[in-house]
C-alpha cells in the first residue's frame, strides 16, 4: 500500500508522488501524445493524430518500437516451465510511462 496513517508523512507523500508522476507521464505515451492542451484529438491525418511535429513523431515511433521490442523479450520463467511473455505492443503505454 502507498498510504497508511501509521506511516511517516514522508512515506505517504513519496508514495502518492510516485503515483502522480506515473500518471502524468501517460500524457507523453503512445495515447497521450494524440491529444492537445484542450483534451481534443490533435492534428489528425490518415495514419495518426499527434501534437508532435514530423521529426518528433518519427523519433517517438522509433523510441516506442524499442520499448515494444524490449518488453516482447520479457518472459517468466526465463528458461523452463509454462513460459509467459509480455506483449510489448499491447502494454506499451504502461511500459513507456
Amino acid at each position: 500500500p502507498f498510504f497508511s496513517l501509521s506511516y511517516p508523512h514522508s512515506y505517504n507523500y513519496g508514495g502518492q508522488g510516485s503515483v502522480a508522476g506515473h500518471e502524468l507521464t501517460h500524457g507523453y505515451d503512445d495515447e497521450g501524445t494524440q491529444f492537445d492542451e484542450n483534451g481534443m484529438l490533435a492534428d489528425c491525418s490518415f495514419s495518426h493524430c499527434s501534437i508532435l511535429d514530423d521529426a518528433s513523431q518519427q523519433g517517438f515511433v522509433d523510441m516506442a518500437q524499442c520499448v515494444v521490442q524490449q518488453f516482447d523479450s520479457q518472459c517468466c520463467p526465463l528458461k523452463t516451465g509454462h513460459v509467459r511473455c509480455v506483449n510489448g505492443d499491447m502494454t506499451q503505454g504502461e511500459n513507456i510511462a
